[in-house]
């Protein structure tokens, strides 16, 4: 398999062949869902084919296993080749049902971090339970740094709508409505999940490519009890990476030397030009957020000082940080101000030197590469005048982000500017 070593390879295999080893009861009809999978060497595949249950997905992937396994929130009359949600060259598909679903995490991964996560989620339920008619399926510990809390919620009025496009607008109206209550209240969630439609979720029973701990459906309570209770007993691959009790300290920066240091210090990074490519003087912002924005309250606090036609805005986890593509070509000044403005002077430095930045995508110390996870996409509905980058929606496409509708210009050409550097 790309990108694995065949110890890693059988780690997979074993652990994707158990039988009952993936869980799919819990939906009504398995086959009405859409399911993504990630490989190991890090490409997305879209099912082209529905799949009736457990059994059939898990021999389907038996000869090459996923690194990270996904499902759609949504049930649709036809899963296979969605079309986009603004997609208005292709019939609308028809939304048949969508269930509720809530995100929490808090990282880095690292059991003191996870069972303060825990408190926020067992809030959260006890909450839900006693100001919605919504009802429980279950929460699952997505396998990293957080919970997923999947409720269904029996209010069918937005079904009542025949045209599907309306009907699907509809659901998404009264998931956001749903949402900004829960915000409302102080609980601290993914405000990117709950009302998108087109939303994927980790598949119980799979497991986190970061991590190799199984994402897990926890049992009626449990998430009301101190982790340190079960935590030991949650499921993983036989690789899998130890949870520390508390998160890694952050160094701080040392002294410049004169001392050589040593080759064993280098890193090679997989770096992404925010130049785009076949123009002039056109730059995509592609940034790695600050190191604080450990939770979603504080990261979306950070990207709403964006100014808005800073749209829509790619948001995926790398390691313990956050990468944001903005797929947009700004002229070079505006995206030098933008980065100004939210404080990346660093970075706008560079494009006042270089007239272009690169950005890592990947860090590599020997053969350990950190894969990086698509968290959403965030403000679909600004309007904006700049053209589209048409090699940072590539970029985007690539890391597992199927590209928003490209109505409007595209500038530049589709593939984007990458190279290895070794670092120090």
């Amino acid at each position: 398999m790309d990108g694995t070593s065949a110890e890693e390879d059988m780690v997979l295999k074993a652990w994707y062949a158990r039988p009952d080893g993936l869980h799919l009861g819990w939906l009504d009809r398995p086959s009405r869902h859409h399911v993504r999978w990630r490989q190991p060497g890090g490409r997305w595949v879209m099912a082209k084919r529905r799949f009736s249950g457990s059994e059939a997905l898990s021999r389907h992937l038996n000869d090459k296993p996923p690194s990270d396994l996904y499902v759609s929130t949504s049930s649709w009359l036809d899963p296979v080749d969605l079309p986009a949600l603004r997609d208005e060259t292709r019939a609308a598909p028809v939304l048949l049902d969508h269930l509720v679903v809530f995100d929490l995490d808090h990282g880095p991964f690292s059991r003191s971090r996870l069972e303060t996560v825990r408190k926020r989620t067992s809030h959260l339920v006890h909450w839900l339970n006693e100001h919605t008619d919504l009802a429980l399926i279950h929460v699952t510990f997505s396998g990293g740094k957080g919970f997923h809390v999947v409720l269904r919620d029996p209010d069918r009025t937005a079904f009542a709508e025949a045209e599907p496009r309306a009907r699907e607008g509809l659901v998404r109206a009264q998931r956001q409505a749903l949402l900004q209550r829960v915000l409302d209240a102080g609980h601290e969630v993914d405000s990117t999940v709950t009302a998108d439609t087109r939303r994927i979720i980790r598949m119980p029973g799979s497991l986190h490519g970061g991590t190799r701990w199984a994402c897990t459906v926890l049992e009626e309570g449990q998430i009301h009890r101190p982790l340190r209770t079960w935590v030991d007993g949650l499921p993983r691959a036989e690789d899998a990476v130890a949870m520390p009790k508390r998160p890694p300290k952050v160094r701080k920066a040392q002294p410049r030397t004169t001392e050589p240091r040593s080759l064993e210090e280098e890193t090679l990074s997989l770096e992404v030009s925010t130049h785009v490519v076949g123009t002039k003087d056109r730059t995509a912002i592609v940034a790695l957020l600050p190191v604080n924005l450990n939770d979603a309250p504080t990261r979306d606090a950070y990207l709403a000082k964006f100014p808005d036609d800073v749209a829509p805005m790619a948001v995926f986890d790398v390691g313990q940080r956050h990468l944001l593509v903005v797929p947009r070509a700004f002229p070079r000044a505006r995206a030098i101000a933008v980065l100004e403005g939210i404080g990346q002077k660093a970075l706008a430095a560079r494009h006042r030197a270089d007239e272009h930045a690169w950005t890592a995508l990947m860090n590599a110390q020997g053969e350990s590469m950190q894969g990086i996870q698509p968290r959403g996409w965030v403000r679909l509905d600004h309007e904006v005048g700049h053209p589209w980058s048409r090699p940072h929606l590539e970029l985007c496409h690539r890391l597992g982000l199927p590209a928003p509708p490209s109505a409007g210009e595209l500038a530049g050409s589709e593939e984007p500017a990458m190279r290895f550097a070794r670092r120090r």
